[in-house]
């Protein structure tokens, strides 16, 4: 599988602060994020469920510092949903000493066409 999205987590306490150490506290996030998600959104006026999971990855040091260590290929290209499912995700999570701040990107690549496939997908 080749993955299309990364997610980057960081913890930020009252004053604005990166907590550095709380890796339990952000592998109980990864973790949850690492189940299949569910969550009711709009689209086009319509509300749709929407399911998406991350795959958690073992990354180097370096790359910890350029990136998360959450990867997706959501069959969704619409990035507002994505962004939209993982607030909704991320406020069910009890937490009263921290700000949860994510960031996704986009991973560069060429997309790749099954020629053997076609179909129609409705909503």
């Amino acid at each position: 599988m080749e993955f299309t999205h990364n997610l980057k987590l960081i913890l930020v306490d009252k004053e604005n602060n990166i907590i550095v150490d709380d890796d339990a506290f952000l592998d109980e996030i990864k973790d949850v994020l690492c189940q299949d998600n569910t969550c009711i959104l709009d689209w086009n006026g319509k509300a749709h469920a929407f399911t998406y999971q991350w795959t958690r990855k073992n990354l180097t040091d370096v790359e910890k510092q350029l990136m998360g260590d959450l990867f997706s290929h959501p069959i969704y290209e619409f990035d507002t949903i994505l962004v939209r499912h993982i607030e909704q995700v991320l406020s069910k999570i009890e937490n009263n000493e921290y700000t949860i701040v994510f960031n996704i990107t986009r991973i560069i690549g060429d997309k790749k066409i099954c020629r053997e496939s076609a179909g129609t997908i409705k909503l």
